[in-house]
């Protein structure tokens, strides 16, 4: 028998096969990788979750904003999508630690305003979120800690938000 035939048969199982919209990839350290579809509770990401009720979402900032510095700790962070239109976008969410290495939570035409919460940690070493627009609309991703704007950025079809932490 291959030696990599256990890893084919043990990744399903372990990480489950169920879409709700999202799809993840998780990249230990070690080398390891999987794919697969993210659902409630089937163990491979907990960190990226959609949020439900998107009514209290802002408009799309205008301007510059100002954004706080951002210093990794357990506090959530929240990602939120937006365009001038509304409209449907694809959505990326990338984290990078020392502790899990690099996972990535993939959302596939989104109906805009989307928001998302991301678990992170004190070793989180990177926040990464892109957003390509189905239409031509300006698109705007925002990310915030508690209610401190930490990172924005807009575009025309496409966004690309990236969190790291002060002085880094």
């Amino acid at each position: 028998m291959p030696r990599w035939l256990p890893f084919v048969i043990a990744v399903p199982v372990l990480f489950g096969v169920a879409n709700h919209g999202g799809e993840v990839q998780v990249s230990s350290g070690d080398g390891v990788s999987a794919v697969g579809a993210d659902s409630p509770g089937d163990g491979i990401s907990d960190n990226v979750r959609p949020v439900a009720d998107t009514s209290a979402i802002e408009p799309r900032l205008v301007g510059l904003p100002t954004v706080a510095p951002w210093s990794p700790t357990d506090t959530p962070l929240r990602v939120e999508v937006v365009s001038d239109s509304g409209g449907s976008a694809d959505v990326q969410v990338q984290t990078t630690s020392a502790s899990t290495s690099y996972e990535e939570t993939d959302f596939t035409d989104e109906q805009l305003p989307a928001a998302y919460d991301v678990t992170t940690g004190p070793d989180t070493e990177q926040v990464h979120v892109f957003v390509t627009s189905r239409s031509r609309d300006t698109v705007q991703c925002r990310i915030y800690e508690g209610e401190a704007l930490v990172a924005s950025e807009s575009g025309v079809g496409q966004a690309d938000c990236t969190l790291s932490p002060a002085g880094s």
